[in-house]
């Protein structure tokens, strides 16, 4: 099993499963790094290949820089409510709630972890705190794909000393 498998099918689409409430809702999660000025997408689950590969946002543009750039959770159970909030220009549906995490190796932050949902309040305070636990366990298995094979996932940052 690879870093990338463990991550997708082995965190990410069974955390999707978990917070889905019903078959209307569209739960999608990912983790999101910086290239330059843009996010993008890392690792997914309920994202297609071809959204995931050709996923790019204007970090500036992007809800999710809140918790980038302030380095600490953001969440908002209607996006609908946040002026600061655009949906991404090729979005296939509008997303009404989200979960935004840093995700980061020692001080510094270099991306981060969303959960989004169709629905407006998807998400109670333990589905937060699970997310935010799930966003632990990232944490440890990016820092370890990015000092054993970062080579391998030229989304991820480069290692620093």
């Amino acid at each position: 099993m690879t870093f990338q498998d463990f991550i997708e099918r082995g965190i990410l689409q069974p955390a999707r499963d978990m917070l889905r409430q019903d078959a209307n809702e569209d739960v999608r999660l990912s983790v999101l790094a910086p290239r330059g000025d843009v996010f993008c997408m890392s690792f997914a689950a309920g994202h297609s290949l071809l959204s995931k590969t050709k996923f790019s946002l204007p970090i500036k543009d992007s809800i999710s820089r809140f918790a980038y750039e302030r380095g600490e959770p953001f969440v908002s159970l209607d996006l609908d409510d946040e002026t600061a909030y655009a949906p991404h220009p090729l979005a296939s549906r509008p997303y009404r709630s989200i979960i935004s995490l840093p995700i980061s190796g020692g001080e510094t932050i270099w991306g981060v972890f969303n959960v989004i949902s169709t629905r407006p309040h998807a998400f109670e305070d333990v589905d937060v705190e699970y997310v935010q636990l799930l966003g632990s366990i990232i944490n440890v298995a990016t820092s370890l794909i990015i000092a054993n094979a970062p080579e391998e996932h030229p989304q991820l940052p480069e290692p620093t000393d």
